[in-house]
């Protein structure tokens, strides 16, 4: 179960492991359950009544007769939309990457105007960025694609394993620091040439397969130099209410990118 919000304080207190274990224990029960029941399935679990407490507040978990449920919505798949064919035309007939920098720079930050709970995966996106480029990679299951954009969100986190390549080379050096080098390399490598020396910032984007510096340096990601204009597009998800167009948007991105996660980046000058 994924909790989606506009409420950022919900969001921000599900992220503890211990909210996540009572919720997924909430999940299961099919009957209300009373308050002993829930300490005998935790009994290690400090501050219990306090997090119970919260979550009520939150309005997530209800309590009545001394009995506690879920009490938010659950959506089982993605909802239903009536102008769903002629959105879904217009996007076939719409370049996949154009129309992928088109979804994310117009509609990915619009927030989920309430709260709900999701039974399946939605795709996600990573990005680092500057004031020269944007690399921005969508993962449509996990961030499980070898990527920098996936690399540096893991920051906070332990890497995965798949990721021990990448982690022996730049480490934990500074986002920022990092790609203004990488920045260099890039200008360099779209005038195909190369840069004036091999540097850990060069290999990061080779491993990455982002770069190749030979037989002739070349960008081995889709670039956007502009961000397209798709007005009937546009026109079709306007006409949507902010809740379906949240899960329109994301099936889209989900046909989109079916299996394997996708990079692109975007030359801002």
């Amino acid at each position: 179960m994924k909790i989606i919000s506009n409420e950022e304080k919900l969001i921000e207190y599900i992220k503890k492991p211990e909210i996540m274990t009572l919720l997924n224990y909430f999940e299961k029960q099919e009957n209300p359950v009373i308050l002993r029941e829930i300490k005998n399935n935790f009994p290690s679990m400090r501050h219990l009544d306090q997090y119970l407490d919260r979550l009520i507040s939150f309005e997530i978990i209800f309590r009545r007769n001394r009995r506690y449920y879920l009490h938010i919505p659950q959506l089982k798949a993605y909802p239903l939309v009536e102008s769903w064919n002629k959105i879904n035309q217009l996007a076939e007939e719409t370049a996949k990457v154009t129309l992928i920098s088109f979804l994310i720079q117009n509609y990915w930050q619009e927030k989920y105007p309430g709260t709900i709970a999701v039974d399946f995966n939605l795709p996600e996106i990573t990005q680092i960025a500057n004031e020269e480029y944007q690399l921005i990679t969508v993962n449509v299951e996990k961030r499980n694609d070898f990527t920098i954009p996936n690399y540096f969100s893991f920051q906070t986190e332990d890497y995965p394993e798949s990721f021990e390549q990448l982690e022996k080379l730049i480490g934990d050096v500074n986002q920022e620091f990092y790609f203004n080098q990488v920045s260099t390399v890039l200008d360099f490598v779209l005038k195909q040439k190369k840069p004036r020396r091999e540097t850990i910032y060069s290999q990061s984007l080779i491993v990455t397969d982002l770069i190749q510096l030979d037989p002739v340096p070349k960008i081995l990601v889709p670039v956007v130099d502009e961000i397209p204009d798709l007005p009937e597009l546009d026109a079709e998800l306007k006409k949507l209410s902010g809740d379906i167009r949240y899960f329109a948007i994301r099936r889209l991105m989900k046909i989109l990118v079916p299996t394997l996660g996708f990079t692109y980046l975007i030359k801002k000058a």
